[in-house]
């Protein structure tokens, strides 16, 4: 098991890898820094996986940063090796499977509050599907991953504080 301290860069925009990463305990920010702007596109916590996807399926350089935002500890296996054994066993193949189309629906569910949604209803769906992401995430990165200003934030925050 890896683990990495908080604000340890995990992979390097610019790096390339080849690795799986299955998070045990902790908390990952994804992000990609454009026009000096750092901009938020993910949290990956407890018992969700992530993999450099662009970087691995291109094999070109990685497009995003990903940083531990708390103590984070990971289960870390080459691509290469875990595809030999989706490839040797069913049950593991289903379960890959099923993970993939776990986290294509989480990917077409962002987009779609990305494109279509008001503020309002982004900041709701936030709440209702990430809300303990409020007390383990800074405001900033938060507001950068719905695409708002803090002062928009801190507006909707009070809005619907109940």
């Amino acid at each position: 098991m890896d683990s990495f301290s908080k604000n340890q860069l995990i992979l390097k925009q610019g790096d390339y890898s080849d690795n799986f990463y299955f998070i045990c305990k902790g908390l990952v920010r994804i992000y990609y820094i454009k026009d000096e702007k750092e901009i938020t596109n993910w949290f990956i916590k407890e018992n969700m996986a992530f993999v450099p996807a662009f970087s691995l399926f291109t094999s070109r350089e990685n497009i995003m940063n990903f940083i531990a935002l708390e103590k984070t500890y990971v289960l870390k296996i080459k691509y290469s090796v875990m595809e030999k054994y989706l490839n040797t066993n069913l049950s593991l193949a289903i379960l890959g499977r099923k993970q993939v189309e776990l986290y294509f629906g989480i990917f077409m569910t962002r987009i779609f509050n990305v494109l279509y949604t008001n503020v309002d209803e982004k900041y709701l769906y936030f709440i209702k599907e990430h809300g303990d992401l409020l007390k383990r995430v800074p405001l900033r990165y938060i507001a950068a991953y719905l695409g708002f200003t803090q002062e928009t934030l801190s507006r909707l925050r009070a809005k619907y504080r109940s």
